[in-house]
């Protein structure tokens, strides 16, 4: 029976690390998240409205999103955080003030116009609390615009290693923001990334923080990867002889123009 983490159980310390890591590599190798941070751009921008006064960006990584944000909008502050102290030193916008750790339980001095997630929000332990959290900071017609990613992501991976995370489903989601938002939107994406080999695969998650390697002790070892190897290559591979990945991206845009 496959291993299914519930949101709760993720252990921040070991994201901390993990993501730690993958920043040098994090640029050159989050082809699926530069694209779902200019789709998540595309949705916000579609509305017409460009002028922000004051942005918080959650799970602000190596400023990728963040940079993409300040190339299209018009912003006159902005507040970073990310549970990774090292992301500071990627904050290239200005001013900007930033603020690591948990993104739950950060104070503020301040309400948003904007409050934008990218690649982060599935990391969240209570993503039903942050929707609240998101609500109250924000003033009147402000967005909050953040995706995540539905029980359809990394399927090679959770079929292959029984592991994976357990999602809320996007019926929740629209029903937990219908909740705190009176204009609510929708829009999901299959990403298909094509890798030579598994062990690419492998690589490419090491390398933008998402991981695959079992926990509790349970390390890939050369028998166990080689199952995984020909196992992976027999279910997806293309038919250039290459390999699949894939994720299920979930857009949201939420707007507060209650009274």
């Amino acid at each position: 029976m496959g291993v299914t983490l519930d949101l709760r159980d993720v252990d921040k310390e070991r994201v901390i690390r993990r993501f730690t890591s993958a920043l040098p590599h994090y640029e050159d190798n989050a082809v699926a998240q530069h694209h779902i941070g200019e789709r998540l751009i595309a949705i916000l921008t579609a509305r017409g409205r460009r002028q922000y006064n004051h942005v918080l960006e959650y799970g602000c990584g190596t400023g990728s999103f963040t940079r993409r944000l300040a190339q299209a909008l018009d912003v006159e502050r902005w507040t970073l955080n990310d549970l990774c102290p090292d992301c500071e030193k990627y904050v290239s916008v200005h001013p900007a003030s930033f603020h690591a750790g948990p993104a739950e339980s950060m104070s503020h001095d301040d309400t948003y116009d904007l409050i934008a997630s990218a690649s982060a929000f599935q990391w969240f332990a209570d993503p039903r609390g942050v929707i609240r959290q998101a609500a109250r900071l924000l003033r009147r017609n402000g967005v909050f615009l953040f995706n995540t990613f539905s029980s359809d992501n990394l399927p090679e991976i959770r079929t292959l290693t029984d592991r994976g995370l357990q999602y809320p489903t996007a019926a929740h989601l629209e029903e937990w923001l219908g909740e705190s938002f009176s204009a609510v939107e929708m829009d999901e994406e299959t990403i298909v990334l094509d890798f030579d080999s598994p062990r690419e695969v492998l690589l490419h998650l090491k390398r933008t923080g998402v991981t695959a390697t079992p926990e509790n002790g349970d390390v890939w070892t050369p028998r166990r990867f080689d199952s995984f190897d020909k196992a992976y290559r027999e279910r997806y591979s293309t038919p250039s002889g290459q390999v699949t990945l894939t994720y299920a991206p979930l857009y949201f845009l939420a707007e507060r123009n209650d009274e």
